[in-house]
């Protein structure tokens, strides 16, 4: 299982088919804004570092800026016997460069002190602001005292220093952010020559560029030593939060971060066994107000449904920091849109029997009030469970909308809730979802796996969404090239009706007219079960004994393979290894 950009997940790729059981799909552009489709990118974007690690990132900085700038005070004094012993020019000048930096860096203390935590970005910014500002008043001061040969230019090293303590980083970050002081000081002493004729005068004086050259070792030397002695900190702060508990809970790895929590790996002793825990990011709860809100009602949402097709929640709690968290079984295998992707088209008999166990499991949603409002490829996965194959999971019920809950709208104008290839028209239209904008997102997964494409393409999320609302789908058959059955094809086209009132009522009806087509019931456990055998990404060990190979009978006969279509790869008996 891999979260990637190419379903528009902001989450990282890890390298494990173990996956969680709730996906945080909707905390990142899973929504279309009708004002841009782009994602900043910028080399300042804080690393995915672990939640309570951010917590503290906020607490460090102050400190160490606290300390940090009262010991830039106290070197007034040095600065005095600088001038009364070493002969420097001006007292008042050098004070002068001091003073700046304080007022400069006096607004961010109070922000750090006074306001609630600050987002990652925002302490970026800071940290750059706060040592860049030293380390170009520190090249001020060489330039007034003895330019290029200046003892003042080791004082850079103290702000690289500082630096290391209020933020350990992994190295490619520190090079970065720990560079661009450095990068400013040079570029002011060495820009200093075209305005100061005593700057200029040094670049022809052997002995104040030796001076040059041993403070700038001395630099750079502290520079890589403190880059790779803060990689080595980050590394070690990441060890002991993964060995923490949370509650009774044991984390063991993270398994995917998003925009607005982490998914963890985690133990339970009690169970003796892995559980997937979702955990609230601090700085999202700080960024919004609905955060806590949308986070509780998802747990909640979730934990009401019995479904055996939906994904189970045992428990949710907070911890004595603060953090809010939910545990959820822990999932084998593939979503729907990674299965089509390496499979493509599945026999007809095979999307019902999948798209039907989704449909059923969000008929009792439907019937409890809830409103999924994300159905897609990505939020419908496929396990092994219990040794049924082709077992289907329905995920993340993060924007659900509970129709009896007076704050279920919770969104921001001029935003769509929802994927623009499996959104219904009348979402696009800015009207309110209900169970039958379900139903039409259910009717285009199962258009998507029977033709290994969506109802609706295109360059753009503008013009998916456009095409949801203005044309009609081509029809399964035509887009696919061969023929599908006739009451199945029907099904799906009345699924994805523009007018709510013309589809099926509810995700149930919906599951009713699946049942009554001829290809279902068609897939059995034993097609199930050797294809499971033949995929690239077996079902666990524990499932059944040998399953004979299932002649060409049902799901073969139902099944046609076009030119391009890809064979399963063959593989040997099912492994632990996979």
């Amino acid at each position: 299982m891999k979260f990637g950009e190419r379903h528009g997940h902001d989450v990282e790729t890890l390298p494990s088919g173990r996956v969680p059981a709730l996906r945080p799909a909707h905390e990142v552009p899973a929504s279309v804004s009708r004002a841009s489709d782009a994602n900043e990118q910028s080399f300042t974007r804080a690393p995915k570092l672990g939640i309570a690690e951010r917590s503290a990132a906020q607490l460090r900085f102050r400190r160490a800026f606290t300390a940090g700038y009262a010991i830039w005070s106290a070197f007034a004094g040095i600065d005095w016997m600088v001038v009364r012993f070493l002969d420097a020019p001006s007292f008042g000048r050098l004070i002068a460069y001091r003073l700046a930096v304080i007022v400069a860096v006096l607004p961010v203390l109070v922000r750090l002190y006074r306001n609630p935590p600050l987002r990652p970005r925002v302490l970026t910014w800071l940290d750059l602001h706060g040592y860049t500002t030293a380390g170009v008043a520190i090249a001020l001061m060489c330039v007034d005292f003895r330019g290029l040969a200046s003892p003042y230019a080791s004082g850079l090293c103290l702000v690289l220093l500082a630096r290391t303590v209020t933020a350990q980083d992994p190295w490619r970050r520190g090079l970065v952010m720990s560079g661009i002081p450095i990068a400013c000081f040079f570029l002011v002493l060495f820009g200093a020559a075209f305005f100061v004729p005593h700057v200029a005068a040094q670049f022809d004086d052997a002995a104040a560029l030796t001076a040059l050259l041993l403070n700038s070792a001395y630099i750079l030397g502290t520079y890589v030593f403190l880059v790779v002695g803060g990689h080595i900190v980050w590394s070690l702060r990441r060890q002991v939060f993964e060995a923490r508990n949370l509650g009774r809970y044991r984390l063991k790895r993270r398994l995917a971060a998003g925009g607005m929590g982490e998914i963890w790996i985690a133990y339970h002793p009690g169970l003796k066994r892995d559980v997937a825990i979702k955990i609230l990011r601090n700085e999202a709860r700080m960024g919004s107000d609905n955060a806590v809100l949308r986070f509780e009602r998802e747990a909640r949402a979730t934990a009401e449904l019995l479904h055996p097709n939906t994904v189970r929640v045992f428990d949710y709690g907070a911890t004595e920091d603060g953090l809010l968290y939910y545990v959820m079984e822990l999932l084998d295998g593939e979503t729907l849109a990674e299965h089509v992707e390496r499979l493509g088209p599945l026999p007809p008999a095979r999307a019902v029997h999948i798209i039907g166990q989704a449909a059923r499991a969000l008929g009792e949603a439907h019937a409890r009030g809830i409103v999924h409002r994300d159905i897609k490829p990505e939020n419908l996965f496929l396990t092994s469970l219990g040794g049924e194959h082709d077992f289907v999971k329905v995920l993340d019920f993060g924007i659900a909308k509970i129709m009896q809950d007076t704050e279920a709208t919770m969104t921001r104008t001029g935003w769509l809730l929802g994927t623009p290839r499996y959104i219904s028209p009348e979402v696009v239209s800015g009207k309110p979802a209900d169970a039958r904008s379900d139903v039409y997102a259910l009717g285009a997964v199962l258009y998507f796996l029977i033709c290994a494409k969506p109802p609706f393409d295109g360059d753009s999320p503008s013009a998916v969404v456009f095409a949801q609302v203005h044309r009609k789908p081509i029809p399964p058959s035509e887009r696919l090239g061969r023929a599908i059955p006739a009451d199945l094809e029907a099904v799906v086209m009345r699924a994805l009706r523009k007018d709510p009132n013309e589809r099926y009522e509810s995700a149930s009806v919906f599951a009713l007219a699946l049942s009554s087509c001829a290809a279902a019931g068609k897939w059995t456990f034993g097609d199930a079960t050797y294809v499971a055998r033949q995929s690239s990404r077996p079902p666990p060990p524990f499932s059944v004994g040998p399953v004979p190979r299932v002649p060409a009978a049902s799901w073969q006969r139902d099944r046609t393979r076009s030119p391009d279509t890809p064979t399963p790869p063959p593989s040997d008996p099912i492994s632990s290894g996979s």
